[in-house]
């Protein structure tokens, strides 16, 4: 399961935006908003992905997201 498709999972209205490639990295960034099923909380967090690509293959992921915004619709009060 590719990683959009996860959250897409867990989250009602999941999506993201902006990407850019130069040779063997790709970035892309943008939001991961929706409502968190478990809890009918909603969110609306920044993300950043990078992508290390060799012959034409992932070979290295990073993803930095604002944790803290995704928490917030987690946590059950």
């Amino acid at each position: 399961m590719d990683n959009l498709s996860l959250i897409k999972s867990t989250y009602e209205g999941a999506n993201s935006q902006e990407n850019a490639r130069n040779s063997d990295k790709v970035f892309a960034y943008g939001n991961y908003s929706g409502v968190y099923k478990a809890t009918g909380r909603a969110m609306n967090a920044r993300v950043a992905h990078l992508w290390t690509l060799a012959n034409g293959k992932v070979t290295h992921f990073e993803q930095l997201v604002d944790s803290h915004t995704v928490q917030l619709a987690i946590v059950d009060k």
